[in-house]
């Protein structure tokens, strides 16, 4: 264990980690994201980000897709899997 880190107990978070005396680094926490689903961002925000972090979209703005398609658990993301192969067009259009 380094030295600076002897008097330490526990780390609660990632903050606390590079708040260490001596680091002497700047820290620039993230504010605002927009990448993530607020939901899905839940425990990085909990745990890292003391739930001081903004998601930058509502989710009801990121409904574009579940206004074209209906899925059957409207209140679950869905999920895409690439899987290898092909498809082919049924003649009647069905698929």
């Amino acid at each position: 264990m380094p030295s600076r880190l002897a008097g330490c107990h526990v780390w609660s978070t990632w903050r606390d980690v590079c708040n260490l005396r001596g680091t002497r680094r700047p820290i620039a926490s993230l504010v605002r994201t927009y990448r993530t689903d607020p939901a899905l961002n839940e425990l990085t925000n909990r745990e890292a980000y003391d739930g001081q972090l903004i998601g930058g979209i509502h989710p009801e703005d990121r409904r574009m897709l579940l206004d074209v398609i209906r899925f059957p658990t409207p209140k679950v993301p869905p999920m895409f899997v690439d899987v290898d192969g092909s498809s082919e067009r049924a003649h009647n259009m069905s698929h």
